[in-house]
């Protein structure tokens, strides 16, 4: 089970949901200890600031405040050093359901694998696009697919749009090696990344499979294991 942020509306309940590499199941380190949500950049929150067992966990704006301060500990827990629990969910019905914090108890239900920076489970490859923006970072998007029984699956396994210009921008995902993805690159202007020093990296587990200056056209694709 993964902790899921199911919206990026400030007080969005956080829940326990099956693991699938979504950006709404995946945080970074932030500053002040916090927990960030990669998908709506906002920082794991004990509402209102309360230590009483039960309480929930919200998103809300990052402040730098006690309340959003978690710790992850070498026994797999995650803690709050002010109010000494840790993030808890449901021990027998958790699917979709809401978590919260408790006092520490040792079992299965309060522990979480909690993987650094730039990594990936067992089974899976660390995709990786570096973005550098030209003048017209605000054109351009980068999406993947895979490919399914019935072609390429409606649903992006990554998405992202509208970048700064002028900057660099790294996107990372984790990929099924037994599957087959398509990596998109468009520009709106329908001239590529020329105005500027705009190009883009794509890397497999740390490995350059491709770089591009995308100098003209409305797209580039790149297919991995197909």
């Amino acid at each position: 089970m993964a902790i899921d942020a199911p919206d990026c509306a400030n007080e969005t309940l956080l829940i326990a949901r099956k693991y699938d590499g979504r950006d709404s199941q995946l945080f970074y380190y932030g500053s002040n200890r916090s927990i960030m949500s990669k998908k709506c950049n906002k920082a794991l929150d004990i509402a209102g600031g309360n230590c009483m067992n039960g309480k929930t966990l919200i998103l809300w704006p990052a402040h730098g405040k006690v309340n959003q301060v978690f710790v992850p500990q070498s026994d797999g827990s995650i803690i709050n050093p002010t109010c000494k629990k840790v993030i808890h969910m449901n021990e027998n019905d958790y699917e979709g359901k809401v978590l919260n914090m408790w006092t520490f108890n040792g079992n299965w239900n309060q522990k979480w694998d909690v993987r650094p920076k730039g990594s990936c489970r067992e089974g899976r490859v660390l995709f990786e696009i570096d973005v550098n923006t030209g003048e017209h970072g605000e054109e351009n998007s980068v999406s993947v697919r895979r490919l399914g029984r019935d072609g390429w699956s409606p649903r992006k396994s990554l998405y992202h749009h509208s970048f700064e210009n002028n900057a660099l921008k790294k996107l990372t995902h984790c990929l099924n090696p037994e599957k087959c993805y398509k990596i998109t690159v468009k520009d709106r202007g329908d001239d590529g990344m020329k105005n500027g020093d705009g190009s883009y990296a794509i890397k497999i587990d740390g490995d350059t499979i491709k770089y591009s200056n995308f100098e003209t056209g409305s797209k580039e694709e790149t297919l991995y294991n197909c």
